[in-house]
């Protein structure tokens, strides 16, 4: 799980300095909560390159399993989106299909 956090720290570091730091270090933080969600659950993602778009969606799902309000879970869309675009992949990443 320390390689994907510190990967992590590296593509958003130019998001992190720019902006709201109390906000962005949020963000950050929800970032590693879904680092730590696959470290837990998807034993195969060990890279950012390894997370795939049904890793995003079953994320939403465990976030709407923990019964976290709809607005809690659009700010973890939000920020994925972020590091979608920050970390060069192509496309828009999913967006919770519950919204």
């Amino acid at each position: 799980m320390l390689k994907i956090k510190q990967q992590i720290n590296t593509i958003m570091n130019s998001y992190l300095r720019s902006g709201a730091k109390n906000s962005r270090r949020d963000d950050i933080k929800k970032l590693h909560s879904f680092a730590e969600f696959l470290f837990l659950t998807k034993h195969g993602v060990t890279r950012v390159e390894n997370i795939s778009r049904r890793h995003i969606y079953e994320f939403y799902e465990h976030l709407a399993g923990q019964n976290l309000t709809n607005s809690t879970i659009e700010k973890y869309s939000r920020v994925i989106k972020i590091f979608w675009l920050h970390s060069g992949r192509k496309g828009a990443p999913p967006r919770p299909t519950f919204l």
